[in-house]
C-alpha cells in the first residue's frame, strides 16, 4: 500500500504501519529517481571490469586511513559505498526518521519518496570467502547485506545494505521484491526538514566528523545581513 503526507503529522501516521515487522527504509529527494545501485547507473562499460578495478584500488589507498582493517571483500565493499564509490550496494536504514531526513534534505520543489521493503523476505546468507564482483544479468538475485565491520557513519545512520546481483535492473522492477511507497508532498519538505533538525535528524548527527559539522553549520547559520 502506498501513502501520501503533507505534514509531518501524517507522515508519522504512515510510519505506524510498519511498526511491527522488520522493514527497511530508503529515502530519495525526487520522484523520478530508480532504485538502482551506483554501479549500475555507469554506460558504455564493462561493469565488472570497471567494479573490480574501482575497487582494486580503494583497497590500496583507503585501507591505510580506516581505523580497523576489514576482515573481508564485503566489509570493503561496505565503506567504499558509504563514502560514495559506485558499487553493486544500495543504501537502506532501519530508521524511518533517517530515511525522512535523506527524502527531504535537498533544496528541491518536487515531492520526495521513502521506499519502504520487507526484510524478511531477502537472504541474508552471505559467503564471506567468496568475492562479490561477480554478477549475471539474467540473475536478479538480491540480498540483505548488514556488515560486522562498521564505520561511525553507518552506525549513526542505523543503515545496512541490499546487494544487487544485477545492478542494472530497478528494484521496481523485480517481481520478487515488493515496495511500499511514502510520497512526501513537496510543499511541506522543508517543514518536515526542520521538525527533523529540531529532534536532532541533521547532517551533523547522521554524518560524524568534521566534514558533517562543517556542513551542518553552513546550511544552518547565516551571516548577519545575510540575504538567503
Amino acid at each position: 500500500m502506498d501513502y501520501t503526507v503533507s505534514s509531518f503529522l501524517e507522515l508519522h501516521g504512515a510510519l505506524e504501519h510498519f511498526k511491527s515487522g522488520d522493514y527497511l527504509f530508503r529515502g530519495v529527494y525526487n520522484t523520478d529517481y530508480k532504485l538502482i545501485p551506483k554501479i549500475g547507473r555507469q554506460s558504455g562499460c564493462d561493469l565488472f571490469e570497471y567494479e573490480y578495478s574501482i575497487m582494486k584500488q580503494f583497497r590500496r589507498l583507503a585501507v591505510p586511513f580506516l581505523d580497523k582493517t576489514p576482515q573481508n571483500e564485503w566489509e570493503i565493499l561496505a565503506i567504499a559505498q558509504h563514502h560514495g564509490l559506485p558499487t553493486r550496494l544500495l543504501d537502506w536504514t532501519k530508521n524511518p526518521i533517517v530515511a525522512t531526513y535523506f527524502a527531504v534534505n535537498k533544496q528541491h520543489d518536487s515531492d520526495s519518496i521513502i521506499y519502504v521493503i520487507n526484510s524478511s523476505n531477502l537472504d541474508s546468507n552471505i559467503d564471506y570467502n567468496f568475492e562479490p564482483y561477480v554478477y549475471e544479468e539474467d540473475d536478479n538475485e538480491v540480498k540483505l547485506f548488514e556488515p560486522d565491520h562498521v564505520t561511525q557513519r553507518i552506525v549513526a545512520q542505523d543503515g545496512l545494505f541490499t546487494v544487487h546481483n544485477n545492478p542494472l535492473l530497478p528494484l521496481e522492477e523485480n517481481e520478487d521484491i515488493e515496495i511500499e511507497k511514502i510520497r512526501i508532498n513537496g510543499n511541506c519538505r522543508n517543514t518536515i526538514k526542520q521538525t527533523l533538525d529540531f529532534y536532532g535528524i541533521h547532517k551533523a548527527s547522521l554524518f560524524p566528523g568534521l566534514d558533517g559539522i562543517t556542513e551542518y553549520l553552513e546550511g544552518t547559520i547565516k551571516a548577519p545581513n545575510s540575504k538567503e
